[in-house]
């Protein structure tokens, strides 16, 4: 696939999510993985964390301070096994993720939905 087109595929699923200082690039999950994922997890505490997993694509405004106590203002690229480390501890933060991802596949579905009545 041309990376081009691939890059504004997925930038029509991508939105930034404020929580606190710090910015989160969330993508919503294709509706394949999302079946693939409800399939997988039962439990919802195990959707929630693959969902986060799999819809936070970057950050921003994230420095070593941010991540560990004792951390200087050194801007950290954007890892996602860096991030799931994090945000396992930061309720606040997944829960903020994970609440956003969960609009977007239902407004998703909502306009498919819509889309198929016309």
């Amino acid at each position: 696939m041309d990376d081009a087109i691939r890059r504004k595929i997925l930038a029509q699923r991508e939105e930034w999510v404020t929580t606190g200082r710090l910015r989160f690039l969330v993508r919503r999950p294709a509706e394949l993985l999302v079946a693939r994922l409800r399939r997988k997890n039962p439990d919802d505490a195990d959707l929630v964390l693959d969902l986060v997993r799999a819809a936070v694509v970057d950050w921003d405004g994230v420095d070593e301070a941010a991540l560990y106590a004792g951390g200087g203002d050194q801007p950290v690229p954007f890892d996602i096994e860096t991030f799931m480390a994090w945000v396992d501890d930061q309720p606040d933060v997944w829960g903020v993720v994970a609440g956003f991802a969960i609009k977007t596949i239902e407004a998703h579905k909502a306009r498919l939905a819509a889309a198929e009545k016309n």
